[in-house]
């Protein structure tokens, strides 16, 4: 009778590990699929083009930090295919991409070339909603180049847009790269 049991419980045991194992090899191999850029480029040359133009915008984002130029290399594909597409809105958040890349490589100068291109486009169509990006983005840059009066002023434009659009969801950043700015004028309390 302990034999018996002892065998089914040595079954059951080893089909719940087998189990464990097919569930976590599944999803590791989607995560490469996710994360890998052949297995992006694949996808891509399999999918519509508003397909490829989503997975090229969640790419190039999921890349900015990890991988600038491959997060620029698919923000720029997306341009082109959002252009082709006739989708302005997209073609802006890979723009904004762009820019927060390049500021992540520490290209500053080219940042803010780019997103002075973003934000006559975003100001072109009225979209506010990526203008608060592209303000915090500006703010970052300028306070990183000590320029902290205009880091200020493009987070308070910033603020302005958030609390005008009720964009709660974007007020975090905003807060905290404004207490860092005043942190870094030795404004303390006011950081806090």
């Amino acid at each position: 009778m302990f034999r018996s049991f002892l065998f089914s419980f040595s079954k059951a045991l080893t089909s719940l590990i087998i189990l464990f194992l097919l569930i976590s090899s599944t999803t590791n191999i989607r995560a490469d699929i996710i994360y890998s850029p052949d297995s992006i480029n694949k996808i891509m040359s399999q999918s519509s083009d508003s397909s490829r133009l989503e997975l090229l915008l969640k790419s190039a984002s999921e890349f900015t930090n990890s991988n600038t130029e491959l997060s620029i290399e698919y923000a720029r594909i997306a341009i082109e295919l959002a252009n082709k597409l006739n989708k302005p809105n997209e073609c802006i958040l890979a723009e904004i991409i762009i820019g927060k890349a390049l500021f992540i490589k520490g290209e500053y100068t080219n940042a803010i070339e780019q997103l002075e291109k973003s934000q006559m486009r975003t100001l072109a169509i009225n979209d506010s909603i990526n203008l608060i990006e592209i303000y915090r983005i500006y703010s970052l840059i300028y306070s990183r180049i000590g320029d902290f009066k205009k880091a200020l002023e493009y987070s308070e434009k910033g603020f302005g847009l958030i609390g005008k659009l009720k964009q709660q969801d974007k007020l975090a950043d905003i807060v905290r790269e404004t207490g860092n700015i005043y942190y870094s004028f030795g404004e303390y309390k006011i950081a806090l």
